[in-house]
């Protein structure tokens, strides 16, 4: 990304990635923040073995050794999105593992961070970049396309539905009514329109520690939060 829009403050970028540890479960000599999120996404560059399952699911396993955290940590975030932790390999179907792992690959190629990510980067360290979203395609079908479950041939109808000022040719509804990851491609896009009219998609930086060590899914309503017990799923 060149030009204006890598410049911009301005531009949102929506992931279907996880930013952020369960608080117990970051490296004991790496503290929680934007730094330690970086040098993660370099290590994951720069010592893994190619893309895929089995390098995704060693390059976490040897982040939880390195941590305090018992089982399989979940953030708060997750437990109420009922999402699955990215320490997990299993359900295959519900596996956020692999996409995060490429994703943490592809930006630690960069020399130098190019983004500011919500809820990590500090107030003083906020330049005009695009903002960094993590996102959960899943919330967004049930929350803003009012869809509850996730039928591709029903999500075209929905978005002109609820955005019936954007335009869907014929093509790119078939295909969206056929290709999963075109679907949620399309989800995370018409979605981050959807946030931001509705004054959700605003940068926040968090005082809350526990927001601060985890992040949040952006359009997640929020509850209490605990600013420091644990969360974690057992092996059961």
């Amino acid at each position: 990304m060149t030009g204006e829009a890598a410049d911009s403050d301005r531009l949102a970028i929506l992931l279907d990635c996880v930013f952020g540890l369960e608080q117990n479960a970051w490296p004991r000599h790496m503290p929680p923040g934007l730094n330690t999120l970086w040098q993660l996404f370099r290590r994951a560059a720069q010592e893994g073995q190619g893309y895929g399952l089995k390098p995704a699911a060693a390059f976490f396993a040897k982040i939880l050794e390195e941590s305090t955290a018992r089982g399989f940590p979940v953030r708060h975030c997750e437990v109420l999105a009922n999402a699955n932790s990215v320490f997990r390999t299993h359900p295959f179907q519900k596996n956020i593992q692999c996409g995060t792992y490429r994703i943490w690959r592809d930006l630690g190629q960069s020399p130098e961070p190019w983004l500011n990510i919500r809820y990590f980067t500090p107030a003083r360290e906020v330049r005009h970049k695009p903002w960094l979203y993590e996102a959960y395609p899943s919330l967004i079908w049930r929350e803003h396309f009012q869809l509850r479950t996730r039928n591709l041939a029903e999500l075209p109808g929905a978005m002109k539905r609820v955005l019936p000022e954007i335009r869907l040719s014929r093509e790119d509804a078939e295909l969206i009514a056929r290709h999963p990851d075109y679907a949620d491609a399309a989800v995370l896009a018409m979605g981050g329109f959807l946030l931001d009219r509705a004054g959700l998609l605003k940068p926040k930086l968090s005082r809350n520690q526990r927001l601060a060590r985890e992040g949040w899914i952006v359009g997640l309503k929020k509850q209490k939060v605990d600013p420091e017990g644990p969360t974690s799923e057992t092996q059961a």
